[in-house]
């Protein structure tokens, strides 16, 4: 596990989103994409996706967006800093 560095937070509000995103593999790329420009449109702080499959974490991952978060392993043991 990475160290998480301290940060503090002076914001009034906070921002989630959350979506389950399994649907089959049916345009699995493009609905991912679509999830990545909302997601980043939105900007939240928090983001929680349920059902992610390997795939689908691997196309989210992918994106540029995903790179301010920090992203749980599936087990949600683990942290890790996106760069």
């Amino acid at each position: 596990m990475q160290d998480i560095p301290s940060t503090n937070f002076t914001q009034q509000e906070l921002t989630i989103v959350s979506y389950n995103v399994w649907f089959g593999r049916f345009q699995m790329t493009t609905r991912m994409l679509e999830l990545g420009r909302l997601i980043s449109s939105h900007e939240p702080d928090l983001v929680a996706l349920q059902e992610v499959t390997p795939e689908i974490n691997a196309h989210l991952l992918g994106q540029p967006w995903a790179k301010k978060y920090f992203v749980s392993d599936p087990a949600g043991k683990e942290l890790a800093v996106r760069r």
